[in-house]
């Protein structure tokens, strides 16, 4: 991190950290190029794919794959100006982080810049599908089968394909991991201790 000093102290600038904001419908790359103009580092997630169109045309288009969503490298000091940009509805705030928002500390959900470079990084492999998923389940998790024995329910996630796929296993010695598909609707996550 860079600093500035002045009479002699030495005083940070203020670190710059990825932000997700929410945008209108079909804004993404405007926002992106309205911020971007206005030296922000913005990021929208997308693909270049060949589109056919119905005349035989073939043309390169840019496929956005998280609709209305823009990533924002700023401060938060910078969140006046984000919130400013036509077509920006708001910024994400951290579910995580809910109860301090009745305190007056809203909190917005961040993404460092090692997980941002490897999420880009995973985007720009055109030869391997990119999946997103909305539940919280990752892999190592261990997780209750809900319609098993009780005694024997535990189990750990081993893969997590999409929304609709999530693989439980258990290992057995000297043989491997024995892995099944389960329904998310029959699995929950253990509770911390």
């Amino acid at each position: 991190m860079k600093s500035c000093s002045s009479s002699g102290d030495n005083i940070s600038a203020p670190e710059k950290t990825w932000f997700v904001v929410w945008v209108k419908s079909r804004a993404e790359k405007s926002v992106r190029d309205s911020l971007t103009s206005k030296g922000f580092e913005a990021y929208v997630a997308s693909r270049h794919e060949m589109h056919t169109w119905r005349r035989g045309e073939r043309r390169k288009v840019e496929r956005v794959l998280i609709p209305s969503v823009v990533f924002v490298r700023m401060t938060k000091k910078d969140r006046l100006i984000i919130e400013d940009t036509p077509n920006v509805c708001a910024i994400m705030l951290d579910p995580a982080k809910r109860g301090l928002r009745s305190k007056g500390l809203d909190e917005y959900a961040s993404i460092s810049d090692d997980e941002m470079r490897l999420f880009q990084q995973m985007l720009m492999q055109d030869d391997v599908d990119v999946g997103f998923t909305n539940h919280d389940f990752a892999v190592g998790d261990y997780v209750r089968i809900l319609d098993f024995d009780e005694s024997c329910n535990r189990a750990q996630i081993v893969r997590v394909f999409g929304d609709n796929k999530t693989y439980v296993g258990v290992r057995v010695s000297f043989l491997g991991c024995a892995y099944m598909q389960v329904p998310l609707d029959r699995i929950e996550k253990e509770k911390e201790e």
